[in-house]
């Protein structure tokens, strides 16, 4: 909003309509391994051009001080390929699968929602690992319906640590965030945790999520705090303004969404979903046997119905899900691979 000046000064709409340059920004990136982008205006669909070829974009922060946001993007992506493929030979054997033709696909995939993590898997280590743990969660989510890429969408919540404050000093916060809208009016967090491990969990591991103060717990409950429509916070028109500007997605169930959410005739629903892949496990009726009792666990932390508000699906929903190899390698050899 700004003023101008005619006898007296009223409020008028300022604005600005940026043109970027893709002949100079295709030149740029021939010509340059990373080309990292810094502007207020600048947004992730600038990358979907069709006459910007073989431009992948790896990383986007799309909330630094200022309103400023900034894309690092590439040509030259084999590197990161490369490594994605080492990764992946660690774990898993070539008959299982094509390390290399995987590797790809992960490429293409976690560039969409996990890209600041890809330029670290450039130093191996456990990074590199937490990313197979997330391209597994990202397959099983379409696979179980949890997350339509047509209808839904899908961010790292690694982007928004200061939605969390000290708490993200402790990890007590999920991996992902799914945005979704069931029915009219309604937008339903799913805040989604990634594990991979090797070893087998128990009864810990279940109150370190779901217990008081655990990490997905907590994820729920700050879901709930900040974007509550119902809730008085003095920042209360600050945090819906950040959860209007995630909501971008192009649908007509989006559109009359948002149209809602202008009116404040809207309702928030949270819960969240843990996925643990335990990439050794060969017995998958005894890691089903395993996730039934595991699950029951959940359940004891869960305290209905004062826990609705946060576990919107209610106390029978499955809320732990343990994978392991054969239904890993299924979910990474979806494209043929």
């Amino acid at each position: 909003m700004a003023s101008r000046y005619h006898s007296a000064f009223n409020n008028g709409v300022y604005f600005e309509r940026v043109h970027w340059d893709i002949s100079r920004l295709q030149r740029l990136h021939e010509h340059a391994d990373w080309v990292l982008l810094f502007d207020r205006t600048l947004d992730k669909t600038l990358f979907e051009t069709p006459s910007l070829t073989d431009v992948r974009l790896i990383d986007y922060y799309p909330n630094l001080p200022g309103g400023y946001r900034m894309a690092i993007s590439s040509q030259r992506t084999n590197a990161v390929a490369w490594q994605l493929s080492q990764v992946l030979y660690q774990f898993f054997t070539p008959k299982e699968m094509d390390a290399q033709q995987v590797a790809a696909e992960m490429l293409k995939t976690l560039s969409q929602f996990a890209g600041g993590l890809l330029l670290k898997t450039l130093g191996g280590g456990s990074l590199a690992q937490e990313l197979l743990g997330l391209y597994a969660t990202y397959r099983f989510l379409i696979a179980e319906g949890e997350y339509v890429p047509e209808a839904d969408k899908l961010i790292p919540l690694d982007d928004y640590q200061g939605w969390f404050g000290r708490r993200t000093q402790r990890g007590r916060r999920a991996d992902l965030l799914v945005l979704r809208t069931p029915a009219p009016g309604v937008l339903r967090l799913v805040a989604v945790e990634s594990k991979w491990y090797k070893d087998s969990i128990g009864g810990g591991f279940v109150a370190d999520e779901f217990g008081d103060n655990a990490q997905m717990r907590t994820a729920v409950e700050t879901l709930r705090s900040l974007f509550d429509p119902t809730q008085e916070r003095l920042d209360k028109d600050y945090w819906q303004k950040t959860l209007l500007s995630l909501l971008d997605i192009q649908s007509n169930a989006w559109d009359d969404f948002r149209q809602r959410f202008g009116r404040g005739d809207w309702t928030l629903e949270v819960d969240g979903i843990v996925y643990v892949h335990q990439y050794a496990a060969q017995d998958t009726g005894a890691l089903s046997a395993s996730n039934m009792v595991l699950s029951r666990e959940v359940a004891k932390h869960l305290h209905f119905p004062d826990d609705q508000k946060f576990f919107c699906l209610g106390p029978d929903a499955q809320r732990l899900r343990i994978k392991g190899r054969v239904e890993i390698v299924q979910q990474f050899l979806v494209d043929g691979y």
